[in-house]
């Protein structure tokens, strides 16, 4: 999930944050919201695609 914060008082005042389950959070500063969001939007959906990629190559055993 993206979420954007505006920071007072530096020279990049926006901060995107980007948190996806099983990977590290990734922040960066931007000058303006629309380009954090543009930072921010293809990084969540490419983390997410690795996540289910990832999940998919586990198999549940059979219960008899």
């Amino acid at each position: 999930m993206a979420t954007y914060q505006l920071v007072k008082g530096r020279k990049t005042p926006w901060r995107a944050l980007v948190r996806v389950v099983g990977f590290p959070a990734k922040t960066r500063s931007f000058a303006t919201k629309t380009q954090a969001k543009a930072w921010a939007k293809p990084l969540e959906l490419r983390l997410q695609s690795q996540k289910r990629k990832r999940s998919s190559n586990y198999t549940l055993p059979l219960i008899p």
